[in-house]
């Protein structure tokens, strides 16, 4: 397995196959059903085109996982303040994708993304937020996506005596909470 930054983008092939891989991660766990969701090939070359971080994770020439982030100045669809995050906005990343085939996850291939990541971020002495699901959609199962985070140093950001949740129409009402690395 290796990891590639992907500064000039991606071939048709590898952007297809990123498109679909994008798509099967979001119709499983902690998402399963999300009507209303679009096809990640109507929005994917955007996001990565915002994203001054795209790396794919390669195991035998195809791509098995994917992280993009980017500025968080750059990225318009937060209802808080920096300050609420914690953040300072102009040295700061939003880690806005992460995601692994299901064939090889429990290999470590997302903490090496995101891990590839954190490198770059202590040489910038650049922070990162993450948003992610506070359940699994449908139950009240904790996403294991925070435990992930917390493994790999991310803390939630806390509001009063609990974490910071947003939810609304806009994000289809499934309550989000963040995380924050900091150098």
């Amino acid at each position: 397995m290796r990891i590639q930054r992907c500064d000039n983008g991606l071939g048709e092939d590898d952007f297809n196959a990123l498109s679909a891989l994008v798509d099967a991660v979001q119709a499983g766990e902690p998402y399963y059903d999300s009507p209303g969701v679009v096809s990640a090939s109507t929005w994917l070359a955007g996001a990565c085109e915002d994203s001054s971080s795209v790396f794919v994770a390669r195991d035998s020439g195809k791509i098995v996982g994917y992280l993009l982030a980017q500025p968080f100045e750059s990225y318009r669809k937060f209802y808080s303040s920096p300050v609420a995050y914690g953040v300072h906005p102009t040295s700061c990343l939003y880690l806005s994708e992460l995601g692994v085939a299901e064939r090889a996850r429990g290999k470590g291939i997302g903490a090496s993304l995101v891990n590839t990541l954190l490198a770059e971020a202590k040489e910038t002495q650049c922070s990162i937020l993450v948003r992610t699901l506070h359940h699994v959609h449908g139950t009240q199962r904790l996403n294991p996506a925070i435990e992930f985070y917390e493994r790999l140093a991310f803390r939630l950001v806390m509001s009063g005596d609990g974490p910071l949740i947003e939810s609304g129409p806009a994000l289809r009402n499934k309550p989000r909470v963040f995380l924050r690395w900091t150098p």
